[in-house]
């Protein structure tokens, strides 16, 4: 009896946050502009936080959902920026698919080895929920702009465009990938430590 109520608080943990990622995207508030060109993105806090808070099994499912909204929003908004993903879409909706599942499928792997080898440290508890937490934020960030660039090289860069797509890239790990790594650094500790008392 136990053990099967064990199984359905980890589906409802799962299915909460399932939830979570779908409303605030069907409510426009998943991303927030911060008015230096920087948007934050809430998917991979949501992400992080279910690896960290229930287990990597929990944390792939959710990445494979981060994953396909990034897919469908890449297929459905990509052909709206001529710079990176427009060529992407226009080579194979494939790519796009590729470009936004994989690295995000990646988060919780990394994650994982990061949270065993810092509790390795004898680092204060509420430290390594913070250094798990980043490396998760920075695994996204480094891996999907890492994906999307070679993809987008493998279709051709004309020379006059490859400064904007660097430029994009650069941009975007710096301001984007930088913004949202303080917000996982913040947010995500207490999250985790209040989730995990829900047994």
């Amino acid at each position: 009896m136990k053990r099967r109520n064990s199984k359905l608080v980890w589906f409802c943990k799962v299915a909460m946050m399932a939830a979570l990622m779908i409303a605030l995207h069907a409510f426009n508030m998943a991303m927030i502009p911060t008015g230096w060109g920087a948007q934050l993105t809430f998917d991979c806090l949501i992400v992080v936080v279910a690896t960290m808070a229930i287990d990597i099994k929990a944390g792939l499912i959710m990445s494979l959902l981060f994953g396909s909204i990034s897919a469908y929003m890449g297929i459905t908004t990509g052909s709206q920026d001529p710079i990176v993903f427009a060529p992407i879409l226009n080579a194979s909706p494939f790519l796009i698919i590729l470009v936004a599942v994989l690295p995000r499928l990646c988060i919780p792997l990394v994650m994982t080895g990061v949270q065993k080898l810092v509790q390795k440290t004898g680092l204060n508890k509420h430290v390594q929920r913070i250094l798990t937490a980043v490396s998760g934020s920075l695994t996204n960030t480094v891996l999907f702009l890492t994906l999307a660039f070679i993809v987008r090289s493998l279709v051709g860069i004309p020379a006059e465009q490859m400064p904007v797509v660097l430029a994009w890239v650069g941009s975007s790990a710096l301001i984007n990938g930088g913004s949202e790594a303080v917000m996982t650094a913040i947010a995500a500790p207490p999250v985790v430590a209040a989730l995990e008392k829900v047994k």
